[in-house]
């Protein structure tokens, strides 16, 4: 009897012993590490970006460590025990003993940061998030739209502190539709100057476009920096949205931030716009033939009529988890993948 409890003594620390040896095998590293490559180092306080941090910090997902790392030589601080998280347009290629681990998020437009379609990069990353539709398998290239996140919602859906007709806020550049937003503001200032306010940097080129009456109105309705957007477009009736660039499936932050300062956007840019908001919440820029056309179609739109727009865009505000661009609905998508993929990885 005495042997036999010497035995299951043995047998117990020999268990024991097994166990220590194979737990410190297995946490030699307790913390992956996600190394995050950013396009814009600001974007790392972008909420959609925050969101997957914080979920993937908690314990039940493997305590997380994050790391940004500079563009130049992201794949160089792989390991066997790190995700490489690339949303930049110039990276280094991981190498065949990192695609594993390595995912590419294309998150901005096809013209202002010109990376090539993720079918390029198939064989060169675990999977490719992207928010071209078309290109999306749902296997290796998945479908994630561009989130947004409602920072500032005004909740006073209403028509009477509006003292503006139209707002426009951004940065003047020319190419695409940049240039339909210096179409837009030409024409107002030449032919109703009163009613649009214009904010954002480096607007001064235009006003050597102008006539005489236009300059100096363009002296009076530029603004310069908004100091809050959302404030800003709050007291305008309508603001133009206009996309860099019009490409399926390309929707921005742009309407998103007309909508939740309680003005209409008038919209111009992804053809299939109304995939993520309703037709009755904006004015589609296309659909008139001329600016002429659309400023009558402004100007004679009765309380009934506008307050309907406004109650569209409150309802679709209102109810984030319908709105695919929604940064939890596109950061819960990614992280998905990151929960399932990472039991391969370790």
């Amino acid at each position: 009897m005495l042997k036999f409890n010497y035995l299951l003594i043995i047998f117990f620390l020999f268990i024991c012993l097994k166990s220590e040896t194979t737990n410190k095998a297995l946490y030699v590293n307790p913390k992956p590490t996600i190394y995050l490559t950013l396009w814009n180092n600001a974007i790392i306080h972008d909420y959609t970006i925050r969101h997957i941090v914080n979920e993937l910090k908690k314990p039940e997902n493997g305590h997380f460590i994050i790391k940004t790392t500079s563009p130049s030589r992201p794949s160089d601080l792989i390991n066997k025990n790190s995700i490489n998280f690339v949303m930049w347009r110039y990276f280094k290629l991981p190498t065949s003993a990192q695609r594993k681990q390595s995912y590419l998020w294309q998150i901005e437009s096809p013209i202002s940061i010109q990376v090539p379609p993720p079918q390029n990069y198939i064989d060169s990353f675990h999977k490719i998030f992207t928010y071209v539709k078309s290109a999306a398998d749902e296997k290796k290239v998945i479908y994630v739209p561009i989130p947004y996140y409602y920072e500032k919602i005004i909740t006073n859906y209403s028509i009477q502190h509006k003292k503006t007709l139209v707002t426009i806020i951004n940065t003047y550049h020319r190419g695409n539709l940049y240039n339909l937003r210096i179409k837009s503001v030409k024409w107002f200032l030449e032919n109703h100057p009163n009613d649009i306010l214009i904010y954002g940097k480096g607007w001064q080129p235009l006003k050597k476009k102008l006539s005489p009456d236009g300059k100096k109105a363009f002296d009076v309705q530029y603004k310069g920096y908004a100091d809050d957007k959302i404030e800003t477009i709050s007291t305008s009736k309508f603001s133009l949205a206009y996309e860099n660039t019009s490409f399926p499936d390309y929707v921005s932050e742009k309407i998103f931030d007309v909508m939740a300062a309680g003005s209409v956007p008038i919209y111009a840019g992804a053809p299939n716009i109304t995939d993520y908001v309703p037709k009755a919440c904006f004015i589609n820029y296309n659909d008139f033939k001329s600016h002429e056309e659309l400023y009558q179609f402004l100007t004679t739109m009765d309380d009934n009529t506008y307050q309907k727009y406004l109650n569209c865009i409150q309802k679709f505000m209102e109810n984030p988890e319908k709105n695919p661009n929604h940064y939890k609905n596109v950061a819960n998508k990614v992280l998905k993948h990151i929960k399932k993929d990472r039991f391969s990885f370790f």
